[in-house]
């Protein structure tokens, strides 16, 4: 008589879920184990969910390749997609010289001053820049 043991990772499909995070805050092996659902009520039969290290320093749409062990060590792939939310806001840049604008506004004499917005290291960009509340002696010139 013979008998045949079928491995978990021919019984069992995983299923990844998106992972939501904020930039530059880590995915735990937690997070990947939360994430994988396994079919036919199987996921007490996994082990661990393992990947290497995710980066999450660049905000944007990614996706983590990850391997679930069940308990009788067999494997199986899983693909688990990743959300990495730019949460930092963009900064604007104050001018360096001349910071006495009030005194040179006297003289009429105004130099010309740039606005300069700079998002964080891997920031999903700026989409615009408005400037508003300058004092009246001042124009926006938006051709520079």
């Amino acid at each position: 008589m013979t008998i045949k043991v079928r491995k978990l990772s021919d019984e069992y499909t995983p299923t990844g879920s998106k992972i939501v995070r904020n930039q530059n805050v880590p995915v735990t092996f937690d997070d990947l184990k939360a994430a994988v659902t396994i079919n036919n009520n199987g996921n007490n039969k996994v082990k661990r969910v393992t990947a290497p290290t995710v980066d999450t320093s660049v905000a944007g749409e990614k996706v983590i390749n990850a391997m679930v062990t069940y308990i009788d060590d067999t494997n199986a792939p899983v693909t688990i997609p990743l959300e990495v939310k730019d949460i930092t806001a963009p900064t604007i840049q104050t001018p360096s010289d001349r910071q006495n604008w009030d005194l040179i506004a006297l003289d009429n004499t105004l130099p010309g001053m740039r606005v300069i917005s700079v998002d964080n290291t891997g920031g999903t960009g700026i989409k615009s820049t408005i400037v508003s509340g300058l004092p009246e002696f001042l124009v926006l010139d938006k051709r520079i």
